[in-house]
């Protein structure tokens, strides 16, 4: 059994995603009090495919830990611990899976009220060594 399509109507399936999407723009750090932060962003070219956001982080840049999805391009990540750097990221995603990403933010608050707060561009095969 198959499909009748009339030549009239699109033949795409509704809710058809061609590829994955594009990484999101103008990513965006803001320490907030009590040592939280806030990321915000532009969702990338072409959003009308994108289910969602999804926000990682990691701290030596290879396994990611997802500490949430949302729908809206604003997260805040709270009880962050003091004095433990993390690298956080921000992905789009659809129903072929998530696209990819070109910038991290480092993020450690410290417990004397100093706060580190540097953005890294994502390049396939840079290796950072990053000094404190």
């Amino acid at each position: 059994m198959g499909n009748i399509f009339d030549l009239d109507s699109p033949t795409t399936v509704s809710g058809f995603t061609r590829r994955h999407p594009g990484p999101v723009r103008r990513l965006d750090a803001c320490p907030c009090p009590a040592g939280s932060l806030m990321l915000r962003w532009k969702p990338p070219v072409g959003g009308a495919c994108i289910t969602g956001y999804r926000i990682e982080r990691t701290r030596e840049g290879r396994e990611y830990e997802t500490l949430g999805e949302t729908q809206r391009p604003i997260f805040f990540v709270k009880q962050v611990a003091l004095d433990e750097p993390w690298f956080y990221r921000v992905t789009a995603f659809n129903a072929r899976g998530p696209g990819g990403f070109r910038l991290v933010w480092l993020f450690r608050p410290s417990s004397d009220g100093k706060i580190l707060l540097t953005p890294i561009a994502v390049l396939p095969g840079l290796r950072m060594d990053i000094c404190e």
